[in-house]
């Protein structure tokens, strides 16, 4: 919900529909018991790529600390893995980090909703 990262939620999908989802604080304390409640994923492959969509209740983001009319922070990433294992790594907020490391407060922007 916050810049800091104190407490923050996470939703890692694949092109399959298959998800991660779990809550952090930072720096990067995972905790894989945690899951959205109303997490709907929409996935498939097509023509040179695929498509991930997904929602979440308003109410639950909600009862999370998020605050959809002042504004809130997020991140957006996106990792696709070559077959010789390589991985190309892309996010919404560009970073000169070598390694990439996108449980960081630098990595967010800002978002509110109308």
């Amino acid at each position: 919900p916050g810049p800091d990262m104190e407490i923050y939620y996470c939703a890692e999908i694949d092109p399959l529909g298959r998800v991660l989802d779990y809550s952090c604080r930072y720096p990067s304390k995972m905790d894989y018991s945690w899951d959205f409640s109303t997490l709907h994923v929409l996935s498939g492959l097509c023509d040179g790529g695929y498509t991930v969509a997904f929602k979440v209740s308003k109410k639950e983001l909600e009862s999370l600390g998020v605050d959809l009319s002042s504004g809130f922070y997020m991140g957006i990433f996106r990792a696709d893995f070559r077959p010789d294992g390589s991985v190309n790594w892309y996010s919404y907020v560009s970073s000169e980090d070598e390694s990439p490391n996108f449980h960081q407060p630098k990595m967010l922007f800002p978002v509110k909703v109308e």
